[in-house]
């Protein structure tokens, strides 16, 4: 629990970063910061996450639950066997072929050398 506040800050500033980057660099990675859904088909297991969220709420990263029909509206298409799920409104997602993609082009442009497909023997 002791890192949370640490592992808090480094999300913040990474998620700053990113932002800047895609921003100014103006890379296609298909960011979106619509949250992430974590489904559950076990109630028990769904509720047991409650008070993770509890320390989550601290650090404004708690999560909203969804159930029902609040659920079904926001994912319409799910199967019925999900009862449930917590919505992280917080987070952001990246297609990591795009991202990377991308900065290999950046740093082309800057002038650096890519050597692709060769060993490493040593750092």
């Amino acid at each position: 629990m002791e890192t949370i506040p640490f592992r808090y800050s480094m999300l913040n500033a990474s998620r700053k970063l990113y932002e800047l980057l895609l921003a100014e660099e103006k890379l296609n990675c298909d960011w979106e910061s619509n949250g992430i859904l974590i489904l559950y088909k076990e109630e028990k297991n769904m509720n047991d996450f409650a008070a993770t969220n509890e320390i989550l709420k601290e650090y404004d990263l708690d999560a909203k639950l969804l159930v029902g029909k609040a659920l079904f509206e926001k994912e319409p298409t799910l199967r019925e066997d999900v009862v449930g799920g917590w919505l992280h409104e917080t987070d952001s997602h990246v297609r990591p072929d795009k991202l990377m993609a991308g900065l290999k082009e950046v740093i082309l442009k800057q002038g650096a050398n890519i050597e692709e497909g060769c060993m490493s023997h040593e750092l």
